[in-house]
């Protein structure tokens, strides 16, 4: 209902950038997070759909990936705690899109670059609070494995309390003997959409420099929220000392 205007994108050269709203209308997410909760749900996403520096280069705002991803983390964790209760506590998952490259489909970038981009944009996930990395929407699976070498990356080190899950989104289609035989040439017959699952991305991928040999199959698989408590103003146990990240 809100009708944004330019200036709430921050100005023209901005308009249609939903991230840049982190820094110029976090009152606009900060609402949109609190009628999910309102509404009943456990698990709230941060605005980063399209925080890396690639897409955001397309705004010259890759200098800001690292602060507008943060950002969308904070918002979305302050949200949370405002709803969250010991008895029932509120998640914040960290939204990573496919980008706007897919190597095996548009080109135009490397393996190498690709996870750098993710890098930048799961650090100020990261920092900004949030409970755990949620790979989504992507189309080529190289793209994925960029994403999850990037959190893997991150987190080395980390001791094993700090370590955020990662989880994967995916599309799944499945054998129907009631699909229409009139389904489009592009289906596959005897099949329909199944409907989306979120999968814990337990797989370690194995690295290479264009990302094409495949990572090792996830030996866990849930739908589930995330088992560990939040990562809650209040609960220090998530906190490293100090940022993984400058901004």
């Amino acid at each position: 209902d809100r009708k944004l205007t330019v200036e709430d994108f921050g100005g023209p050269d901005f308009e249609g950038c939903n991230e840049n709203l982190n820094l110029t209308r976090p009152d606009v997410i900060a609402d949109i997070h609190r009628k999910y909760f309102e509404a009943g749900a456990d698990i709230a996403e941060t605005n980063s759909f399209g925080s890396t520096p690639l897409v955001l280069g397309e705004f010259a705002l890759s200098a800001k990936a690292y602060e507008i991803s943060r950002r969308s983390a904070e918002i979305a964790r302050e949200v949370a705690d405002e709803f969250a209760t010991p008895e029932r506590p509120r998640w914040v998952a960290a939204s990573i899109g496919p980008t706007t490259k897919a190597i095996s489909v548009t080109g135009g970038i490397t393996f190498k670059e690709l996870i750098g981009h993710f890098a930048e944009q799961a650090r100020g996930l990261y920092d900004g609070g949030s409970d755990y990395f949620l790979i989504e929407t992507c189309q080529d699976t190289r793209n994925i494995k960029a994403a999850i070498l990037a959190i893997q990356d991150l987190q080395k080190g980390f001791p094993a309390a700090e370590r955020l899950p990662i989880a994967v989104v995916i599309g799944a289609m499945v054998p129907s003997k009631n699909w229409p035989t009139s389904a489009p040439k592009m289906r596959t017959p005897n099949a329909r959409p199944h409907r989306m699952a979120s999968f814990a991305a337990a797989s370690a991928p194995s690295r290479s420099s264009d990302g094409s040999d495949s990572a090792k199959p996830a030996a866990h698989a849930s739908a589930s929220a995330p088992v560990r408590s939040p990562r809650s103003n209040s609960s220090t146990v998530w906190r490293r000392s100090g940022s993984c990240g400058s901004g």
